[in-house]
């Protein structure tokens, strides 16, 4: 599924939704939240999360 402002017609893209797209595309682990007010984008929020790796010998311990 595409994300298409249904008042630019199909195969457009405003800004706001590319810069949502350019978050998604960026982000490894997290989420991304957009604030729609009259069927605009008006605020991305962007949760990330940093994974870390735990060697075993570390595991044994906890």
């Amino acid at each position: 599924m595409s994300i298409v402002d249904q008042t630019n017609g199909p195969g457009t893209q405003s800004a706001s939704e590319i810069e949502v797209l350019r978050q998604l595309r960026s982000l490894r682990f997290g989420q991304i939240t957009a604030m729609i007010h009259d069927g605009r984008i008006v605020q991305i929020d962007r949760i990330e999360r940093l994974r870390l790796s735990q060697r075993k010998d570390q595991t044994k311990n906890s």
